[in-house]
């Protein structure tokens, strides 16, 4: 079993004091290197998400990795124990045979024909999480190019601080004011 490291993997997403307010979306990429395949139960650590933070949507965007894979896991884990807190919270069958693209959202019903919903929706996070697709049966790995996992993550933090004014001229902000 082998682990595989995101580019974004060693931030922790939390509020953003500029811009976007309680609202972060992050792109990320995972990468498995020309001659290397993946392999069963091997682990794919895409993300973490600070405590406060309610995962909104998932987009994300596979290479081709096998001639055949069997069903693999994407869900969240304690940051601090690595315990899983729902292994398939996301989707309880991850194939990544074939190249695809997927936008998972983090509702209990459909809302729109595109994409899936989480196969587990869940609450505003109570603890540091991580979110990693555990491989599942791998045959006929592909190996002689590079393989890339592309991800955007869109999460909300419910009452952060937020920045209201868009600009300031002369003391006199464009949004909200101490007068208003």
């Amino acid at each position: 079993m082998a682990t595989y490291y995101s580019n974004v993997w060693n931030t922790i997403i939390r509020p953003t004091h500029a811009g976007g307010g309680g609202v972060v979306e992050v792109p990320g990429s995972l990468k498995v290197p020309n001659g290397t395949a993946l392999a069963t139960a091997d682990v794919l650590k895409l993300f973490r998400v600070g405590s406060g933070g309610h995962v909104r949507n998932v987009w994300v965007e596979n290479s081709d990795f096998a001639t055949t894979a069997g069903p693999g896991t994407f869900g969240h884990y304690g940051v601090d124990d690595g315990v899983a807190i729902d292994a398939d919270s996301i989707i309880a069958d991850v194939a990544l045979e074939t190249a695809t693209s997927r936008n998972f959202e983090n509702f209990a019903s459909d809302l729109t024909s595109a994409g899936a919903n989480f196969q587990a929706p869940f609450a505003t996070l109570t603890e540091d999480a991580s979110f990693e697709i555990v491989v599942g049966t791998m045959n006929g790995g592909i190996s002689n190019t590079d393989r890339y996992i592309r991800f955007v993550v869109e999460v909300v933090f419910f009452g952060a601080d937020r920045n209201p004014f868009a600009y300031d001229w002369n003391g006199e902000a464009s949004g909200l004011s101490n007068r208003e």
